[in-house]
């Protein structure tokens, strides 16, 4: 029984000593370090910038059917307001003036009494001379002919131009026009942008509704390549650092992004064009990362055809299938 332990730790002191880690079998040489000759691997950092949703979603049918049935339901357990109580009893008042036992000594001596159908006849007229600003939005964000401006000197209309704007900020500013009345077709309608319309992907300013990404072509070989924003990584540099100058590189440190966490949302692995491959350069292991643009325009240094904001259904448009696969398991529509 002393022999086989005796030989087990020998074998356990055998395999730590430095000077035998890589010549014992079953003893696991320390790998090599990022970026160093000894490995035909280059690590890469890439950033996945996305500028989040700037309206709300339009609902689904199904979901406006619930929205309609949980209004009827709250319709109909709930009391009475005091507009509606008032609008019974101006009711009553009326079947009472047009009864044949009608006696005016009954009723209170005012002459002047405003109903409450009168207020409701006068907050329609009010509502129908409301002008709302437009929907379509040129590619820059601006509005074509902003009606916004005129909503100032609205006395209807300017508490609410302001309180909208004060609540959602610079973003929904811009689509104020969210406010629209409802109506039967309206609820339907999607929030249509003049990018949209061309089906300008270069433009910050489309698919409100959908969070965006950026993607980049860049030149791979001979091959021209869409992907995220990536750099090689440089000695010294964390894997987020290396990510966040690949945004820099992009956008000349003109973007405000976010950076969330330290760690990367995803891997992918790919080897570089036969004609470019050596034995000290196989191919790319490039770790992703995840920011959130934070100011309303994004500047690049490409040219427009050359970078592109999409959403995660229109990716695969321009990604490679491996490419996609590693992507959709961190790119999610929230």
């Amino acid at each position: 029984m002393a022999a086989p332990v005796r030989r087990l730790l020998t074998g356990a002191l055998w395999c730590r000593a430095p000077g035998f880690r890589a010549s014992v079998a079953g003893c696991r040489g320390l790998a090599s370090a990022p970026g160093s000759t000894g490995s035909p691997w280059r690590l890469h950092g890439a950033v996945c910038l996305k500028r989040p949703a700037v309206v709300s979603q339009s609902k689904t049918p199904l979901q406006r059917e619930v929205e309609e049935l949980l209004k009827q339901i709250d319709l109909e357990k709930s009391f009475h307001s005091d507009h509606e109580l008032q609008l019974m009893k101006d009711a009553e008042r009326l079947r009472r003036k047009q009864s044949d036992t009608y006696d005016s000594d009954d009723e209170e001596e005012e002459q002047d009494i405003v109903m409450a159908q009168d207020m409701e006849d006068t907050w329609e007229q009010k509502w129908k001379q409301m002008k709302l600003a437009p929907r379509v939005t040129d590619s820059t964000g601006g509005e074509q002919r902003s009606r916004a401006q005129r909503w100032r000197t609205d006395s209807v209309s300017y508490p609410i131009f302001t309180l909208v704007t004060g609540i959602v900020g610079r973003w929904r500013a811009v689509c104020v026009t969210a406010l629209q009345r409802p109506n039967s077709d309206a609820a339907a309608i999607r929030i249509v942008v003049e990018a949209d319309e061309q089906n300008d992907r270069s433009s910050l300013h489309r698919k409100l509704e959908n969070p965006l990404v950026l993607l980049v072509k860049e030149k791979i070989g001979n091959e021209e390549v869409w992907m995220f924003p990536q750099v090689e990584w440089m000695a010294g540099e964390t894997m987020r650092q290396t990510a966040q100058r690949a945004l820099s590189n992009v956008s000349e440190n003109s973007i405000e992004a976010h950076f969330l966490g330290n760690a990367p949302c995803g891997f992918y692995k790919y080897k570089f064009p036969k004609a470019l491959r050596s034995e000290d350069k196989m191919g790319a292991k490039v770790f992703f990362f995840k920011a959130l643009l934070k100011n309303k325009s994004a500047p690049t240094n490409k040219k427009k055809g050359d970078y592109v904001w999409v959403s995660k259904d229109e990716l695969k448009d321009y990604l490679k299938p491996a490419y996609l696969s590693e992507v959709y398991k961190f790119v999610i529509e929230v």
